[in-house]
């Protein structure tokens, strides 16, 4: 079209002079353009020096077009519920993570809780009359140290879970040999009373893996701690290991009463502790397996609970025999 709006050259003299569109592509639709029928087409405008150039497609009678844009006008159909599934989706996984930390801060204000309320009433008592009296000073003293150092294990759990959660600390590798790790770990427990532990004396001397040794033996004294903590004396501990051509697999078993069925899905929260009028006595924040999950990932093992066939509870970890780390 020249500066006058006259058609200089058209392939469809009865296409209209449409706005500009900047050399954008655009959509234009008049009902009832012909006699038998509407004016659909795509079309670009663009602006050069006293003309207007403009090219259009007939979308009705141009096949190819024509199928596009109508998958263009069904997709949006398919879209909506798509978009409203994810937005349910991503809806519910919010609302799990929000209630996830909402419950991670009722817990650990709980807990940091009980040893200020024992530092504060033991420290006030002290402040009131108890520095006269010098059994009450050392045993208020002595609940204040406990009760800070119960504090600082729970603060120093914490901030490991979350160095390891982010990669802060990372993981050295070096070989280790089963046999010696499984002795060394028996010796550590020598004096501790009413524990045994046991394993297989006819592991091969030669068997080793690539990890980190100082994480990969706190995952042990976790779940042995536990075990101590929480089996009918005496406890007695098996050390168990197995291997593929590629893979290890360890496993802690004890002669307790096992994991109770309803809190299997959930020992590696933090701060969960099952029964808690039957913990309570036991102490502990219910971080340990909590630990031993972030060490494992860490490690880019495995690590699961069950309840052995015999009744004890089992720890197993589940490992490549030549991890990259």
């Amino acid at each position: 079209f020249n500066s006058n709006g006259k058609a200089v050259f058209s392939t469809d003299e009865f296409v209209p002079r449409l706005s500009n569109t900047d050399g954008k592509i655009k959509n234009y639709t008049e009902k009832k353009f012909y006699t038998d029928g509407n004016l659909e087409v795509l079309y670009l405008s663009q602006n050069i020096n006293d003309f207007t150039v403009q090219i259009w497609i007939d979308i009705e009678s141009d096949s190819t077009s024509k199928i596009v844009y109508s998958v263009m006008k069904i997709i949006p159909l398919f879209l909506i519920p798509i978009l409203i599934f994810l937005f349910i989706f991503l809806l519910k996984i919010t609302k799990k993570a929000f209630e996830r930390e909402r419950e991670f801060s009722a817990n650990v204000s709980h807990e940091l809780q009980t040893p200020v309320n024992a530092i504060l009433g033991h420290a006030n008592l002290l402040n009131r009359w108890g520095k006269s009296d010098e059994k009450q000073l050392e045993t208020s003293i002595n609940v204040i140290i406990n009760e800070a150092h119960s504090m600082k294990a729970m603060i120093t759990n914490l901030l490991q879970m979350t160095k390891l959660e982010k990669g802060i600390i990372k993981p050295q590798k070096t070989q280790i040999f089963v046999k010696e790790f499984f002795d060394s770990i028996k010796k550590e427990f020598k004096y501790e009373k009413n524990l045994e532990i046991n394993f297989d004396k006819n592991i091969s001397e030669e068997i080793s893996i690539f990890t980190d040794k100082n994480l990969f033996h706190q995952i042990f004294i976790i779940a042995i701690s536990n075990s101590v903590k929480f089996c009918p004396s005496p406890c007695k501990i098996e050390l168990r290991f197995e291997e593929s051509e590629k893979k290890a697999i360890f496993e802690i078993i004890d002669n307790g009463n096992g994991f109770q069925k309803e809190t299997l899905s959930r020992v590696f929260d933090r701060f969960f502790k099952g029964d808690e009028s039957h913990t309570r006595e036991k102490g502990g924040a219910g971080l340990g397996l909590s630990i031993a999950k972030s060490i494992a990932i860490a490690l880019n093992a495995k690590i699961k609970v069950f309840n052995e066939k015999t009744g004890g509870a089992a720890v197993q970890l589940e490992m490549s025999k030549y991890q990259e780390l």
